[in-house]
């Protein structure tokens, strides 16, 4: 199963679909609403151009020749006059190599990827904040809670529920979609103490004026 606003659970699908999506921005110019029309020759270039994973491209992998495009008719050199033997068993050497190419670039990525990912776990009764991905305006909370986990689903989901009276909503949501709930306590309030102060340094005054009664004035001097 794969949980909502996860592209990266399909990952070879997402990203074949950006590639899809990249190289037709490229060559639709003005005109977005004929894509349809422009995508077969998207295809031939994706299947036509060297990956980085495998160092070979897609058309070779299948065909075991790299195809002379259009344009590339009139230019001789292009001619493949290797025995059709020798191009099969090269063909079946690079498609031995490929599946590793791609492992090793997978492992690759998820090493970047981990460098900057923050894990978490969770338990049944958790409160969690949840990443809302439709918000009601471009200034409203990222976050949403609290929820409350009910149960983990697979390794990486969770269903969690509203804890608003009423309101029980069940949603099955990837991890990296939620985050740890902390409650907050209400900050003490400090006892004020300047009317106290206040009253001691009324007293004070006072009783100095007292003191000052018995003196003689200046001007009487």
């Amino acid at each position: 199963m794969t949980p909502p606003y996860s592209p990266q659970a399909n990952s070879i699908v997402e990203r074949a679909n950006g590639i899809i999506v990249s190289t037709l921005k490229k060559i639709v110019d003005k005109n977005p609403e004929k894509w349809d029309l422009l995508l077969p020759n998207a295809l031939l270039a994706i299947n036509t151009t060297k990956q980085n994973s495998t160092g070979k491209s897609p058309f070779y992998l299948l065909h075991g020749y790299e195809p002379r495009l259009p344009h590339e008719f009139h230019i001789a050199s292009f001619i493949n006059d290797m025995p059709r033997e020798d191009q099969l068993d090269l063909l079946m050497l690079a498609r031995a190599e490929a599946p590793n190419s791609v492992h090793e670039t997978h492992l690759s990525n998820k090493r970047r990827f981990d460098l900057h990912r923050r894990s978490h776990s969770f338990q049944k009764g958790d409160l969690v904040q949840y990443d809302w991905p439709k918000q009601d305006h471009k200034l409203s909370p990222i976050f949403k809670g609290p929820f409350v986990i009910v149960r983990p689903v697979g390794a990486v989901c969770y269903e969690i529920k509203s804890t608003t009276p009423g309101n029980k909503v069940l949603k099955v949501v990837h991890v990296q979609h939620l985050r740890p709930y902390f409650k907050r306590d209400s900050p003490a309030i400090e006892e004020d103490d300047s009317s106290e102060e206040e009253s001691e340094s009324t007293e004070e005054m006072k009783d100095h004026a007292d003191d000052l009664q018995g003196v003689p004035n200046l001007t009487e001097l």
